[in-house]
This record gives structure tokens, sequence and C-alpha cells, in this order.
């Protein structure tokens, strides 16, 4: 009985909504790892804010879907989507280089557009029979993306840039029953091709990579008795090509062209052991994987690799878990950073490639409390983990001129990190309320080579949110949080350290007087700039709704206050950076929805 079914949809909007997320689909956990860019400017941005609150945009979608059934068993769906957005951001970024023999700055005012085309296509089949499910998807995503950054101050610089990328992939999925087992199989394959251009002043720098991936494998279980045993068995292979060529950029720097290739083939069997009773779950994962490497510039290696996981559960009561584990592993390498020109990211990075097979190796060992009260709506969960990780490449940043050069050498650097989070909660009879925390620390130590000088480091981080939830009478609501963040940054070498706070407080109260709604906003946010130096920012809205059986209405007023700038400070890696960013001043919103 063949039966079709087809949707479409048009939206548009400049209100500071991504809608190209409500549209494009979401890729399988199972593809393997995007690229990284090569050339990538440096726009302002506002991560502590929501995107409604930053997003300059005018977006435009269409979305096309036909659904068709061949039989009771089997069905075809075909998508297709087509995204427009342009977007624009200005602000202001000051960026200190903290340096053994004096720190730099560089102090820039940011005008930022971007313009964004994407057509995605998907045809999916499915087939569902009583000793097997297959599924295959063949999708194509292509984009083609310009971008403009004009920066004034410090280092004044006009930069465009092209940054096409087509990717194709096809993913087939099947099950299949053998008697009282399942053997699943998997084969995610990929295309990706970017041949970008990055546009400074006189100078010009093209690079194009191209990337033929496939992770193929199998997966299948037995049980056997309080024994269960699976098995992960495959193989992931990949080719990268590049060819770069930088004009304008002076001899003296490096090699300014590049024709390269990076292939490798990874053969693994990760199986896992389990043993569970009523209180005891034990859990181990001993990953054996074969790895033959080849860059184009030498003969290639190949080597044995393996890579245990252990963790155990302990139920002690109905209501407490105690969890215990530890792994060893070997980080894959990285097949974009094998070449040996310059490319140059922006007006001021550029970027060496460097070649070497030794992989890094991370210990991690980590425990967790687990309690659950449902009687009393107590919910508690804290997870610790220490990690000591050594690389047998140390990061290099190297000042020459007007240009930062980011490399690596061939020399062992460790590092150590902490992590604690904390998540609770506590539901309250009392107006059906709800108290919850959430907590996250973070402390690592790293190291960096800054123009030949060998700079260790420690950065913090600390995130500790509270909020109350509570309702008076039927559909109103209160919510009140309160968010402190922390981050430090000490530099044992420079005796120096570097602290910033910030606070955020956050209220919604919803009051129904039916059939209309009132919902009232407001964030505050305290934020330190410098030692000592406090900037204050409010936000206020206010939304009016009207409900009937077909028609609804909602009246917004966002930003009542028309506050046009936002201020923060970010520590990383031996930097600071100070943002003064625009964002969307005072707007008033008329939504109607009628039903027929």
């Amino acid at each position: 009985f063949p039966t079709r079914r087809s949707s479409d949809l048009y939206k548009t909007n400049n209100t500071g909504q991504d809608i190209s997320k409500e549209t494009t689909s979401l890729f399988s956990l199972d593809d393997l790892e995007d690229q990284s860019d090569y050339i990538q400017l440096s726009p302002p941005t506002t991560p502590n804010l929501a995107e409604s609150r930053t997003l300059f945009n005018r977006s435009h979608a269409v979305t096309l879907n036909t659904l068709k059934r061949f039989n009771e068993s089997s069905q075809m769906n075909v998508q297709i989507i087509y995204n427009n957005n342009r977007e624009t951001a200005e602000g202001e970024r000051q960026t200190v280089y903290y340096l053994p023999d004096g720190n730099r700055i560089i102090d820039n005012r940011k005008d930022y557009l971007q313009k964004d085309n994407e057509f995605y296509a998907l045809m999916k089949y499915e087939h569902n029979s009583a000793n097997q499910y297959l599924k295959n998807s063949l999708s194509g995503d292509f984009t083609w993306s310009r971008q403009w950054l004009n920066e004034q101050g410090t280092a004044s610089h006009r930069q465009f840039a092209r940054k096409p990328e087509y990717d194709i992939k096809d993913n087939l999925y099947i099950i299949r029953k053998y008697g009282n087992s399942l053997v699943s199989f998997y084969s995610n394959n990929r295309i990706v091709s970017r041949p970008q251009s990055l546009a400074v002043d006189s100078l010009y720098q093209h690079v194009s990579q191209q990337q033929y991936s496939t992770n193929t494998y199998a997966m299948g279980g037995t049980k056997l008795g309080k024994f269960s045993l699976s098995l992960k068995a495959g193989v992931n292979a990949a080719l990268h090509r590049l060819e770069s060529d930088a004009i304008g950029l002076p001899d003296t720097l490096g090699i300014l062209a590049d024709n390269s290739r990076f292939t490798f083939a990874r053969f693994y069997v990760e199986p896992r052991l389990t043993y569970k009773t009523r209180d005891i779950n034990i859990e181990l994962s001993p990953t054996t994987e074969y790895l033959y490497e080849k860059y184009s510039k030498d003969d290639g290696h190949h080597q044995m690799l393996f890579s245990p996981d252990l963790s155990i559960r302990w139920y002690v009561t109905p209501r407490l878990r105690l969890s215990l584990g530890g792994s060893s592993s070997l980080e894959p390498l990285d097949a974009s950073r094998f070449y040996q020109s310059l490319i140059l990211q922006d007006f001021q990075y550029i970027n060496r490639g460097y070649a070497g097979y030794l992989h890094g190796h991370t210990h991690s060992i980590r425990g967790g409390i687990t309690y659950n009260d449902a009687l009393k709506a107590l919910h508690t969960i804290l997870t610790v983990s220490r990690t000591f990780s050594t690389s047998p490449y140390t990061p290099t940043r190297r000042f020459v001129g007007d240009y930062i050069i980011l490399s690596a050498i061939e020399q062992e650097s460790k590092s150590r990190s902490w992590q604690a989070n904390l998540i609770a909660s506590k539901g309250i009879n009392l107006w059906n309320g709800v108290v919850n925390l959430r907590t996250l620390y973070l402390n690592s130590d790293a190291s960096m080579l800054q123009n030949g000088i060998m700079t260790d480091y420690n950065s913090q981080m600390l995130n500790v949110r509270a909020g109350l939830d509570f309702s008076f009478w039927k559909d109103m609501h209160l919510r009140y949080g309160l968010t402190f963040n922390q981050s430090r940054m000490q530099i044992q070498s420079m005796d120096y350290s570097l602290k910033t706070d910030g606070w955020k407080q956050d209220l919604s109260i919803v009051i129904p007087v039916s059939p209309f709604s009132i919902d009232l906003r407001g964030e505050y946010y305290r934020n330190e700039i410098t030692s000592g130096n406090y900037k204050d920012f409010f936000l206020a809205d206010i939304k009016a709704s009207y409900k009937s059986e077909r028609l609804d209405l909602t009246l917004s007023l966002k930003n009542l206050l028309n506050r046009d700038t936002y201020s923060y400070v970010i520590t990383s890696d031996l930097t600071s950076n100070t943002s003064t960013n625009h964002i969307r001043g005072r707007e008033l919103l008329l939504t109607a929805y009628y039903k027929l």
C-alpha cells in the first residue's frame, strides 16, 4: 500500500533567532570528527549572554520533506533544506599576552559581517523486517560562507575570507538477529572538501584540504550467567590532503607553499566484559588496536596500542550508589598538523605544521557518589576526576614582528588537572518549590614555549549556581537564580597571578490571569574587568500573552532599558581578553497565531 506524505516550510526572521538550527538535521553520534579550519577570523562574540540578545541577523530557511512508504516494512524519506543567513557584530577587544620579557597588548575595534548560503539534502531508506533492520542515509551538506572583518587600533587591517565546504556522507546501519543474539553493523563514510582563501591587506592565503574517511565496524554480545560480553571490531581509515600557498609574507619566516598528504588506518577491537549482581557492577574494556600512519614526506610508521578502562559501581542501598573508575589511553594524531608550510589564520596568527608519530598518554582516575530519595525529593550527584597527561610535543608561540607563529616542538610536556562536579536538588512541599545547586571546579597545570622560554602556568575555574523555583498557584511560576564565576591564572616563572570574578542574578515571574498571562524577566550581571573594578549590567524584559480557542497573541518588549553594550574578561593559555561588544537594543515584537 504505497503512500506519500509531504511537508514544506518557510521561515524568516531578524529577531536574533538562528533558524538554521531548527531546520538542519542533527548528525549521528557515529559521524567522524570535523576537520579544523586553518583560516579562522576572530569576530566579536559574547558567550555569557543568550544568543537572542547578541545575534544581529537576517535569516531565511526553506525545508521540503517527502516520505514514501513502499510496503509495511520499507520506506524512503527525502529532505531538502536551504538556509540563507546574514550576521553582523561590533565590539572592542583588548588582548594581553603575558611574556617573560614584557607583556604585549593589542587593542582593536572590530566590525564583522558574515554571509552564508547552505544547501542540505538527505535521502534515507529504511527496511524493518522480523530478523533484520536496515537504514542507509546519503546526505550532502554544501556551504558557501563569506566573512569580512575590519579592525582598527593597535593593528588595523581589512580581512576577507571565502570558506566554502562540501560535505558528502553515506551511513549504513544494519541490525541482524541470529537466534537470541543481535549483531549490529555500521559503516560511516565521508568526503569533505574545503577550498578556502583569505585576503589581508596585500597578503593572500589559499589553502585547500580534502579528507576521505571511513569508520566501519560490527558489534555483538552474549550473556553467560552474571557475566556479559560484548565486542566491537572494525577499521577506521582516512586520507587527508592539503595544498597551501601564501603570497606577501616574507620568505625569512619559513616555507610559504605546501602540497602534502597524511594517511592512517586503524584496526581495532573493543571487548567489554561486565559482571553484574544486585549490588555490584564491574565493567572492563581493554581496547587493542593496530595503527598505521603515513606522511607523504617520510616512510610512515606503525604500532600496536592498548587502552584499558575499568569502572566499578556499588549499589550500597537502593538510594546510595558509589562509583570508581580509571583509564589509560593514547591520544589520536591530528592529521591537520602534518604539513611544513606557514598558513595564515588571520592578520596576526600564523600556524606552522609539524610532523611526528609520537602519541600523547592520558591516565585518569574518577569517582562518584549518587544519592536519590524520591520520597523526600532529594537528588545529589558528586563526581571527581584526576587526570595525568604527557605529550611528546610542547606547544610554541613565537612573536615575530606583527605576527604570532603557533606550532609545537618535539619536547615532552606534562599537564595535570582536577575536575569536580556537584548537582543537587531538593523539593519543598511549601508552594511546590524546588531548590537546586550546580557546582563545577577545574584546576589544571600546563606549559608553553614562548619565544624559546618555557612558561609553566596554572588555570582554575569555579562556577556555582543556586536556584529557586516556586509555584504559588496553578500555572504561576517564580524562578530565581544566583551564579558565581571565578577564573584564575598563575604564571609561576613570572610570579604573576590574574583573577577575575563574575556574578549573575536572574529572576522570572509568570502571572496567569486567564485568558491573559504576564511574564516578567530580569538579569543582573556584575563582571570584574580589572582588579577590584566591576562593571554592572542590567537587562529587563516584559511579555504579555492572550490565548483563545483559535487565536494566540503575544506582545513582548525586550531590553526595556535599552542597554547596548556588554563587557567581560576571559583568560586562557597565557592571555587575557577584555571585550566590550554591542548587543541588541530595545525591541517591541507582536506575534499572532491563528488556528484553522
